[in-house]
């Protein structure tokens, strides 16, 4: 090898060591501030989308006021919402929207009922037709408190095949 070619080779090794180690130092702050694991995640379906106002029912019947809920506008497949780690169930309420884990897999979904004064929680994707199973406490991972739309597509091309 040539002395200039081991200097370009150097350089872009150099190059991408220094964006692995932004990478890690940029997740590593987020985690520390939202005190969450999972500070982004990309929403990878669409039973949170809102196809007309039809979500609101099952909790109106309810007698909830879902003006009063985060997220009006449900999420869309592609979007990478903002979660923040959660201490205590009281920190939780009818219509906010967690992260849960469900098995092996991360869900991002809104409660529809709080049972066991917070040690079970009832979700439902905005979306879906049914409540899911309950989730006790300890599964839930944080409650999400952004969305930036669009901004989980690159993540959903290289890690899922979308």
């Amino acid at each position: 090898m040539t002395h200039l070619s081991r200097e370009s080779l150097f350089s872009i090794l150099s190059f991408f060591l220094l964006l692995g180690c932004l990478y890690f130092a940029y997740q590593g702050i987020l985690m520390l501030v939202f005190d969450s694991e999972t500070p982004l995640m990309c929403v990878i379906s669409d039973s949170m989308k809102h196809y007309d106002e039809s979500w609101r029912e099952v909790y109106e019947q309810r007698g909830e006021n879902t003006l009063r809920f985060p997220f009006q506008k449900g999420f869309e497949r592609g979007d990478l919402v903002v979660v923040k780690g959660i201490s205590s169930p009281s920190e939780l309420k009818v219509g906010d929207v967690v992260v849960y884990r469900q098995g092996s897999k991360l869900r991002v979904h809104r409660i529809l009922a709080v049972l066991e004064n917070g040690a079970i929680f009832i979700t439902k994707g905005d979306a879906n037709s049914s409540p899911d199973p309950p989730i006790p406490f300890e599964d839930v991972r944080g409650k999400v408190v952004g969305v930036i739309p669009n901004l989980g597509w690159l993540s959903l091309s290289v890690w899922r095949g979308y």
